[in-house]
């Protein structure tokens, strides 16, 4: 191995390692944060309910067939817990980053492999999708492999890779019907290259493997194509839609992308291999299948209109794989083939630069909090507590406790009182959301930031009885009853470091709810708790801080005293102090 070929290969695996950095974080984030709309409906419409039901009702597109049925076949498939139900996906988009660097790398081009990688991976709208716990991220992978038995089997005249182009022809389109928008034209046009008979066999396959999987809910597809359009929109409408495609999922910087550069970009895609001669056009046969595919595939969801962008992500895949293949080849010619690899290797310590600084500033905000609401519900509130919904209550019956009961119609006495919690989980931007402040001044919300609607709120008031006995600040006695009477109004100076709360004894407690004065306070940074019988302090549960208000979990312990420390003085005044009890 030379000197420059031993330089691409470890700018190659560089890329790869970037690429596996942002990669993990965000499986680390996506194994614990909740599911979201879709994902929720996907498993408990469908992969719940086993295979038979999966492969037989199609009553709603969220039914990524081939996806769910995998999802149906293993253990726990009723679970919305996060790592559980997208594991498929952690495990697909694991597949796309490492499968082009073991295809092109045993080639010869593995800084072509680490780059294909790095593309297909480092981005967040890319992840976000991908790692989601549907069908979108194991059809990239799908895409993926099926361009790879195409390359094998056009450019290096491989017959074993027509078996797979039938496997994961099939199974793409198994599991997103718009899959086949790019694997038809992909066979079509193998077909008028190839001319064999083979290939028109395995296209024959093809045909009758999609229309045997579909078979069985066929009536059901044809009736959701046919009024996709008026429920949901036509989201393919224009050429904008395309552009939208690319820039979302593809071209990066984002910023650097608008209409015009997006549409710059695609008319170089489609115009490019034109330079190409007549060998290199031959040696590039299968990179020019999979680049003319996907641009018919775009034109075939502009022809139905009906197709959403997400719907479309995976032909990013093939189009990124097939157009740096064939930019690869204009590129390996002798004028430019040492001064292209010296820019690939700077620019791939740029692209793996940037992925680890965007591995090392990673964060995340979960599109919805559906868990995290069910979470904070069963930590906080005693069994019997009552519960109103405001929207789709069915999506939180995988995070609550067994008991959880939900109150249809509002009860705006239940909730003055203290009897009814009121759980504000819009995620639909415009909708209207409650407002509980309109029905009780002393009314508690905790708000959990989301991308889509903004936040979801948990909303309560003081209850009857207060659980507490003493409170003081800095060990100096405040009154109570003030901190008891259910009115935000009212309260006693606290402006110690340290307040500590006494309560009744002989019970257990599952939380208590501390409600300051509208002035700034310091952030709690230390909670410990005593227990009857515990002969030194305890560590308290999560603390968790939303505006004035400050909930703290107990664990359904036999707390006696709850100590909290925010390490400065000058702390805002007490109003209210209550706890929650557990039989």
């Amino acid at each position: 191995m030379t000197g420059p070929e031993r330089a691409a290969r470890a700018a190659g695996l560089l890329l790869l390692l970037s690429a596996a950095a942002y990669y993990l974080v965000f499986v680390r984030a996506m194994s614990t944060t909740s599911l979201w709309t879709d994902e929720l409906t996907s498993v408990q419409e469908f992969s719940s309910k086993g295979p038979l039901a999966v492969v037989t009702d199609y009553h709603d597109p969220n039914n990524h067939v081939f996806f769910n049925l995998l999802n149906s076949l293993l253990p726990g498939r009723a679970s919305v817990a996060p790592l559980r139900a997208r594991i498929l996906s952690f495990l697909s988009v694991a597949g796309l980053l490492v499968l082009p660097y073991a295809f092109f790398a045993g080639r010869g081009r593995p800084l072509l492999g680490g780059l294909l990688g790095w593309v297909l991976v480092v981005d967040h709208d890319l992840l976000d999708l991908f790692l989601q716990a549907r069908g979108y991220g194991l059809a990239a992978f799908l895409a993926l492999s099926l361009s790879t038995a195409v390359l094998r089997f056009v450019d290096e005249d491989d017959p074993r890779g027509l078996p797979w182009i039938v496997v994961t022809a099939v199974l793409g389109t198994w599991t997103l019907p718009t899959f086949g928008f790019f694997a038809a034209p992909l066979l079509l046009l193998l077909l008028a290259v190839a001319r064999r008979r083979a290939v028109f066999l395995a296209s024959a396959a093809v045909a009758a493997g999609v229309f045997l999987a579909y078979l069985p809910v066929l009536p059901q597809l044809l009736e959701q194509g046919r009024v996709y359009g008026a429920r949901w929109g036509r989201a393919y409408a224009s050429a904008g839609a395309v552009l939208e495609t690319l820039r979302t999922y593809l071209l990066r910087p984002r910023a650097l992308f608008g209409e015009a550069a997006a549409f710059a970009a695609l008319s170089g895609i489609a115009v490019f291999p034109w330079f190409l001669s007549d060998e290199e056009r031959r040696r590039s046969r299968g990179s020019l299948l999979l680049v003319a595919s996907s641009l018919a595939f775009f034109v075939a969801c502009l022809g139905l209109q009906t197709p959403i962008v997400r719907a479309t992500s995976f032909v990013v895949v093939p189009l990124a794989v097939g157009t740096s293949l064939v930019a690869a080849v204009l590129l390996d010619r002798p004028r430019l083939e040492r001064r292209a690899r010296a820019a690939g290797i700077a620019g791939a310590i740029l692209l793996a630069a940037g992925g680890f600084f965007q591995a090392w500033r990673f964060s995340f905000v979960p599109l919805e909090r559906w868990k995290d609401v069910g979470e904070l519900v069963a930590e906080t509130f005693p069994d019997e507590a009552q519960y109103h919904v405001t929207y789709v209550p069915e999506l939180l019956r995988g995070y609550v406790r067994p008991g959880f009961r939900n109150q249809w119609e509002m009860d705006d006495v239940a909730f003055r009182e203290g009897r009814l919690v009121v759980l504000d989980t819009v995620v639909v931007d415009g909708r209207p959301r409650i407002q509980t402040s309109r029905l009780a001044a002393s009314s508690v919300e905790l708000r959990l930031p989301q991308r889509r609607a903004g936040f979801m709120s948990v909303c309560f008031t003081p209850p009857s009885r207060s659980g507490v006995e003493g409170v003081a600040s800095n060990g100096r006695p405040l009154p109570v009853a003030p901190l008891g009477d259910r009115d935000f109004a009212t309260g006693a100076s606290a402006a110690g470091a340290t307040t500590t709360v006494a309560l009744e004894a002989g019970r257990r407690y599952r939380s208590l709810v501390l409600v300051r004065s509208d002035g700034p306070g310091a952030r709690e940074v230390e909670c410990s708790i005593r227990t009857s019988g515990g002969a030194a302090p305890e560590p308290c549960g999560t603390v968790r801080r939303s505006g004035r208000f400050t909930l703290v979990h107990l664990r359904d312990r036999p707390v006696t005293t709850v100590t909290l420390t925010t390490g400065q003085e000058g702390e805002a005044s007490l109003v209210e102090v209550w706890a929650y009890t557990v039989p």
